[in-house]
């Protein structure tokens, strides 16, 4: 299906295309050139794609393992590994479709500036990008840690002891998001820049803690499972703060801490209090969970839109950054958040 998709708007796109060739530079390759750098950029990422599914293959292998060698029967450890692939992985995952295309948008700018050599525009569009990044996955980590329970009962209600299990795993998964999303936008400059094999390493380093924390973590009685979540969130940790070391070496650019991590972190925090406030009251009033959490979660994000601006977080350019950025602007110019002046 995204290969249907690819190649729609590939065809539907020929024009424009060929006009914005037309208009560019051009530059004169032979194809043996052209071959070799397609291959210099392809072979790193595709490693890079594989290293985490095979890595993960290998920590089930691990998991099952220290699962049964710590007592737990065969059927058991089943069970416990399914609350990661069956309940959590499901809803980790839907973030990362914001988080891919925040950082595929990154990419392009960060190349045209790193190349003229405008430092400047090179910090603000990393600047720019990881706080993008930061707004995003903040609240969806605070979101599921605060209202894990009920999600889970949401979506399976038929089987509420299983999802009762699963709901530490599911807090401990959340911050995942975070990690993960740093990881890429530090990921997606050093490829800007042409550190291409650099990134993939470091993921290759994050995959073998994970292995061996899940290894250590998941052998101790009290953790079993939640072990394994510990270590992909310790995985993505390592990987993150290598390419940022890497980032800073090599593209040297510079990130306002207070602005991209603890703004956003503000802002999240207030909406996640709002959010278990009124989930707790929806239970209260309604009685039902399902519609207490979906009440809740129209809350947290009317309460998030105001809060990322008040705390003052992003302004209209970081908006128009976001998915639907101009929609978002539009809102806020209403709402006086922001003005158009700005």
């Amino acid at each position: 299906m995204a290969l249907i998709v690819l190649l729609c708007i590939f065809f539907c796109g020929r024009k424009k295309r060929r006009t914005l060739i037309d208009s560019s530079v051009e530059r004169h390759e032979t194809k043996k050139d052209l071959f070799k750098e397609l291959l210099e950029i392809a072979i790193p990422i595709t490693i890079g794609s594989t290293i985490m599914p095979l890595m993960m293959i290998i920590d089930l292998s691990v998991i099952m393992r220290r699962l049964q060698a710590t007592g737990w029967s065969l059927a058991e450890s089943k069970t416990l590994y399914g609350l990661i692939s069956g309940f959590c992985d499901p809803l980790i995952g839907l973030p990362g479709v914001f988080i891919d295309a925040v950082s595929m948008s990154l990419l392009p700018a960060v190349t045209a500036a790193f190349v003229l050599k405008k430092k400047e525009e090179l910090d603000k569009t990393v600047q720019t990008g990881i706080k993008t990044m930061m707004v995003v996955a903040y609240p969806c980590a605070i979101g599921l840690i605060v209202l894990a329970k009920p999600i889970l009962h949401m979506m399976y209600p038929m089987r509420l002891e299983e999802a009762d299990m699963a709901v530490t795993n599911l807090q401990i998964l959340s911050l995942s998001i975070l990690t993960l999303s740093a990881m890429r936008t530090f990921s997606t400059t050093l490829q800007a820049v042409g550190k291409m094999v650099l990134p993939v390493f470091n993921l290759f380093i994050g995959a073998i803690v994970k292995i061996v924390l899940s290894y250590i973590l998941v052998g101790i009685p009290a953790l079993n499972i939640n072990g394994a979540a510990i270590g992909s969130v310790s995985a993505y940790l390592v990987a993150g703060l290598l390419n940022y070391r890497a980032m800073k070496k090599y593209a040297g650019a510079k990130i306002d801490l207070i602005g991209t991590f603890v703004r956003p972190l503000i802002a999240s925090g207030i909406m996640g209090v709002a959010t278990y406030l009124v989930y707790k009251v929806g239970m209260i009033v309604i009685g039902r969970n399902s519609i207490a959490t979906l009440l809740a979660i129209v809350v947290a994000v009317v309460v998030y839109f105001f809060m990322i601006f008040i705390t003052k977080t992003m302004n209209r350019e970081d908006a128009l950054m976001l998915p639907g950025g101009r929609r978002i602007v539009k809102l806020s110019d209403k709402l006086h958040l922001t003005s158009p002046g700005e």
